[in-house]
This record gives C-alpha cells, structure tokens and sequence, in this order.
C-alpha cells in the first residue's frame, strides 16, 4: 500500500487553517481510512508493507535543528508530513510482527512542486523504491530516505552534550 501528496508554499500571513486541514486530510487521515478500509487484506498477505511517501522536511528534529531552514516549503506540507511520520510509528507499534510501515522520503524529485534544484527523475525514484520493497528488510518502522542512508527519527539537540535515543530502522540505508 502506497499514500502520497504535496501542498504549495504561502508566505505567514497567507497562510490559510483550510489549506493545512486539507493537508492533514490528504497526508494522514486518507492514509489512514486506506488502512483501515484494508487491514483483513493486508493481515492475511504474506510479508505486508504500509510504505507512505513522506519528506525529510516533516523530521521535526531536522527542522527544529535548523537542517533544512533554508528550503521554501510551505507549512501546510511540512507539518502534514509530520503528523503522517507520526502516523507511520503509530501503526507500527500497533501492528508490530505482523504490517511493516516505513515512512519513504523519494529525494529531491524534479516534478512541477520540487525544489527548483530537483534531478532525481521520478523513473528513477519507482526503481528504488521497487528495489526497497524488494530487499526483505523487516525492520519497522522505518524512515528511508530513497538511494541514501536511513533518515532518523531523532537526532543530537544542540542544546544537550548527550545524544538521545535515536531509532534508524535498517542501518545499511535504502541503498541505490
């Protein structure tokens, strides 16, 4: 099972509550309903996977360390993907042993909403994402970041000398 969706960019003031409850519609509660409506199917299949195409820009920690402060993306899209990451551990811990759910951010793909700089062809992006499905990991859940290392789900706080519990699924990426 496959979810995906983007949102434009507003500026603060621009922003409208409509456009991100949509977002949060789209990116969280469909992937949801989805499941939902295919638990007994998904239950009885032999090595099942929830896989929702999400973005390196809904890490929260990313965002609160200031990693990705210089992209332009719009909030709408941002915290949707957020909550759908959330969305992704919670039904991992709910199905665990028996539904993989891996939250798969594709990269920088060229579409009309990418970032000005995207080169990955979308072709380019099904392969690794078929190779991904193939590979037989059963780590869940997981954030993967397509033709990379996995993303993690927690990362060092500036503001701490410790690093925290960080949970990186499989460690050998979602490779090329």
């Amino acid at each position: 099972m496959l979810t995906a969706q983007g949102a434009p960019h507003a500026d603060l003031g621009a922003i409208e509550a409509d456009g991100v409850l949509n977002a949060l519609d789209v990116n969280v509660a469909g992937p949801l309903r989805l499941v939902q409506f295919l638990l007994p199917n998904l239950l009885s299949a032999p090595n099942p996977i929830i896989l929702n195409v999400t973005s390196r820009l809904g890490s929260v920690s990313a965002q609160a360390n200031g990693e990705l402060s210089e992209l332009s993306t719009s909030y709408a899209y941002k915290i949707s993907k957020a909550a759908q990451n959330m969305l992704t551990v919670s039904l991992a811990q709910d199905l665990k042993g028996r539904v993989r759910c891996w939250a798969v951010h594709p990269g920088i793909l060229a579409t009309a909403m990418g970032q000005t700089d995207a080169s990955k062809a979308l072709g380019t992006a099904a392969r690794q994402l078929r190779k991904l499905v193939d590979s037989g990991v059963q780590a869940s859940p997981r954030f993967c970041s397509l033709g990379e290392q996995d993303l993690r789900w927690q990362t060092q706080s500036p503001s701490h000398s410790r690093v925290r519990r960080s949970f990186t699924g499989h460690l050998s990426g979602c490779g090329p």
